[in-house]
């Protein structure tokens, strides 16, 4: 009796762990799905804010150039925050409560990108406006290493993840520059910003 008894504690103890990773597992893939659908809306936002050439022909389209190009570039800015959240995810076996408030700051950032290039098209040329645009993508950036630097105590047995950790460690040190970088030139040139911009993103291409 009393065996039969300390066998079904032990199968009940391993059945909410099988049920523990299980959820675990399933709020990982919720998290990366809810991401996702966040970010594909802001894209969607930001091509709704394109408008129609007012007149005909090549003259038109000509005319809403700097909104074609900063559409672009939030385009750019919001493939690789996808690109590197999946290549996050990819490597995450288990989603801590530090995990998951990291991923909602890099979320929150991300989603004010739509804003930010409304202000840049609503006063072209200021300098504060430009900036703050780097700055939003560093933060957005320090978001995702929180995330990064709390999935350590989840994965420390998981030798992929270590090397994988030490190379996203290594991006970071030249890309936080960059951006900071990126945000001073604003004061100087918008055409600055923007070239430390394309760096950005060669350099992004190139690490992954």
């Amino acid at each position: 009796m009393a065996f039969e008894i300390f066998r079904l504690h032990a199968l009940d103890h391993d059945m909410s762990t099988a049920n523990h990773l299980k959820a675990s597992s399933v709020s990982t893939h919720r998290l990366e799905l809810l991401t996702d659908a966040v970010l594909a809306i802001v894209m969607t936002i930001m091509v709704l804010d394109l408008r129609t050439p007012p007149s005909s022909g090549l003259a038109g389209w000509i005319e809403i150039g700097s909104s074609l190009l900063l559409y672009l570039i939030g385009f750019v800015l919001i493939v690789m925050g996808i690109i590197i959240h999946h290549d996050y995810f990819a490597h995450f076996r288990e989603i801590s409560r530090a995990m998951l408030w990291g991923n909602f700051v890099f979320v929150f950032f991300v989603t004010l990108i739509p804003l930010l290039l409304r202000a840049i098209a609503a006063h072209p040329g200021d300098s504060f406006d430009v900036a703050l645009l780097p700055v939003d993508i560093l933060i957005a950036g320090l978001g995702i290493a929180a995330m990064r630097i709390a999935a350590v105590s989840k994965h420390r047995h998981d030798p992929g993840f270590q090397d994988w950790y030490r190379r996203r460690r290594r991006n970071a040190l030249w890309a936080a520059p960059l951006l900071l970088l990126a945000a001073g030139l604003a004061y100087v040139s918008v055409y600055l910003t923007l070239g430390v911009f394309a760096i950005f993103a060669i350099g992004f291409v190139a690490t992954f």
